[in-house]
């Protein structure tokens, strides 16, 4: 067997046609307070904030560029999604072979922020899949933990539901490709602590929705619809 790196879900980014809005509606319903927002965006072409989640992060994005690559994400999905998992490795390189050697498409493969960074197309797991690796051990460059206010509601956010057209071979192959841990019933892939789980496209493919521990359990099965991402208590 060969040696399983750990690679864990650090956050989930949400593209929204209204920042303000979108993150007035999170704050309300997640019970967290304002995130942080970068300037280094604008150079980008779009603006956001990152909220923390427990131990996970929420980032909401606003394309403010004419022609940027997320109008086009709006457009195919036709109106606001969550557009792309986020993820830590401890070794992209060896990630970057395993997926060379499979012909998988990378639209990423560079620095940012000081950090190798590795995005694979969304066709090939149904959902934009960028990985970043271990370069900070205590930290991420969101920010660090302390620096954010934590929700009063959610105890965290421990997986999401992928849509695509194959659930057992993207969950195999997603598996295959991260080492990671496989329900192959449950057609679930476990990465740290949370877990990706594909379930069957109805038309489109992609992030769908977000499970989150509520600290009531009476909360458990409530659900919300925000940024056109389900919010479904766990």
């Amino acid at each position: 067997m060969p040696h399983r790196l750990d690679t864990v879900i650090r956050h989930y980014v949400l593209t929204s046609e209204n920042l303000a809005a979108t993150s007035g509606e999170l704050h309300e319903w997640l019970g967290v307070g304002q995130g942080h927002t970068h300037t280094y965006t604008l150079e980008y072409g779009f603006v956001n904030e990152i909220m923390m989640v427990g131990n996970s992060f929420i980032e909401v994005g606003q394309p403010i560029w004419a022609n940027h690559r997320l109008h086009g994400v709006l457009e195919d999905r036709g109106g606001e999604c969550a557009q792309m998992v986020v993820l830590q490795t401890q070794d992209c390189y060896q990630l970057r072979e395993r997926a060379l050697a499979r012909n998988l498409t990378l639209t990423k493969d560079k620095k940012f922020q000081g950090q190798k960074v590795i995005q694979f197309d969304p066709e090939v797991f149904g959902t934009r899949l960028e990985t970043y690796e271990y370069d900070l051990p205590d930290g991420w460059w969101t920010g660090r933990p302390e620096t954010y206010t934590q929700s009063t509601i959610v105890k965290d956010i421990v997986g999401a539901d992928v849509a695509v057209h194959d659930p057992e071979a993207i969950a195999a192959a997603t598996a295959d490709v991260f080492q990671a841990e496989l329900d192959a019933g449950a057609n679930t892939v476990r990465l740290g602590g949370n877990y990706l789980k594909f379930v069957p496209a109805n038309g489109w493919q992609g992030l769908t929705t977000l499970h989150l521990t509520p600290l009531d359990p009476a909360r458990r099965g409530d659900t919300k619809t925000i940024c056109g991402t389900e919010f479904r208590f766990v």
